[in-house]
């Protein structure tokens, strides 16, 4: 990183994309399970002889990746989670991530908290903690340089 300070645009969270980065999250680590799912439950469907195991084994594997889908659907329209919706300002120097809100909200992160970073959906997901992540889109960087 270079020794000034890059300023980002600022940024704003919507429901509909954090929805969209929860499920692309999911399908990333477990996708594999979900269409596991998916197949198991299509062919129960298609050899379904009406034994109560059988209807059970058919209606929660089709019915599991739905209701994951409405569970991050309300997790994203929580009022609890509308704080991430804030516009919010970053500025990166060598030392931390400065965080600012219009509200003025402010939160100095240095960089040795950062445990790991992801790259996916046009941003930057940079994680504290195993459930605790910073996201900064890409668009928000002032050039490719930054």
């Amino acid at each position: 990183m270079s020794t000034e300070a890059i300023a980002l645009h600022p940024m704003q969270l919507t429901p509909k994309s954090y929805f969209r980065l929860l499920v692309r999250l999911k399908l990333r680590k477990s996708g594999w399970l979900y269409g596991l799912l998916i197949l198991m439950g299509l062919l129960y469907l298609f050899t379904w002889n009406g034994e109560p195991l059988h209807t059970f084994i058919t209606v929660f594997s089709l019915a599991w990746p739905l209701i994951m889908l409405v569970w991050f659907y309300a997790w994203a329209h929580r009022k609890d989670n509308q704080r991430i919706y804030e516009e919010r300002r970053f500025v990166l120097d060598p030392e931390k991530l400065v965080g600012t809100t219009p509200g003025g909200g402010r939160s100095e992160i240095p960089w040795s908290y950062i445990q790991r970073t992801t790259e996916i959906d046009g941003r930057y997901l940079l994680y504290l903690t195993a459930g605790q992540m910073l996201i900064l889109d890409k668009a928000a960087f002032p050039d490719a340089d930054a």
